[in-house]
């Protein structure tokens, strides 16, 4: 590796833009209407103001959208969050749907651009949050 000008050899580290182990939907307990972004998933997105949603059984679909779609929202905490009742219940209150693939496609209708489509599958297996006391308690 090639270090920049100016730098020291071997100060500089290679990092990728996006860690797809952290790009997941999920919805928590008690908030079911509610579907949250993780910080990583926004900044996949592009960090759009709307969201176009597509519920299709197992898998969500998201597209940037700049006129119609769903107002990304933050909580206190600053992660985003839309409220779709639709993709909530496809995902399930305690369930998570991971990152599967993004295609794009060109949209002859509206004048020829790109549009960028983000697929998630929903995953079953692997809860939202963890659970708050463990079956076991720790031991020293």
């Amino acid at each position: 590796m090639v270090p920049f000008a100016g730098t020291p050899e071997g100060t500089v580290k290679w990092a990728p833009a996006v860690r797809f182990e952290q790009c997941y939907l999920s919805v928590y307990p008690g908030k079911e209407s509610s579907v949250y972004l993780t910080r990583e998933t926004y900044a996949l997105l592009g960090r759009p103001k709307k969201i176009a949603v597509f519920p299709m059984g197992r898998t969500v679909a998201f597209s940037p959208a700049n006129k119609y779609g769903v107002e990304v929202s933050f909580n206190v905490n600053k992660q985003p969050f839309i409220v779709h009742h639709e993709a909530a219940k496809a995902i399930g209150p305690g369930g998570r749907a991971n990152y599967s693939y993004d295609e794009e496609d060109r949209d002859i209708l509206r004048g020829g651009g790109t549009r960028r489509y983000f697929y998630f599958r929903v995953s079953s297996n692997v809860p939202a949050t963890p659970k708050a006391k463990p079956k076991t308690p720790a031991k020293r």
